[in-house]
């Protein structure tokens, strides 16, 4: 990671590397703040913020797009799409963070998550 200066402060900060969006929807948030932080928030054109969506997106989500005009209105039908698609906060299911593994002396809390 290379550091950039922040356009608030003197600070520098490392860039922030983004991960190609594999089209789960508990990868959604995380993928399309990182985008809108590092390209979405830029001064570039929408065609060029058009072709970073698409250097960050996996083929199978590249599919639900296939065909848009590569131009400013596509880039917008685009960034639509996707967040009707995937952005679905209702689809986001809870994943706990850890896999209860059994001993016998935790078998009174295993067997209330039962």
């Amino acid at each position: 990671m290379e550091p950039r200066e922040s356009s608030g402060s003197h600070a520098k900060l490392p860039k922030l590397s983004i991960t190609k969006y594999d089209g789960t929807y508990e990868q959604w948030l995380p993928f399309w703040n990182k985008f809108c932080a590092e390209i979405e928030s830029t001064n570039l054109a929408p065609v060029t913020k058009f072709a970073y969506l698409k250097v960050f997106l996996q083929p199978q989500v590249i599919a639900d797009i296939d065909g848009l005009p590569f131009s400013t209105e596509g880039y917008e039908r685009d960034k639509n799409i996707l967040q009707s698609e995937y952005g679905k906060t209702s689809e986001i299911v809870f994943m706990p963070r850890a896999t209860p593994i059994y001993k016998p002396s935790a078998q009174k809390t295993i067997m209330k998550w039962l």
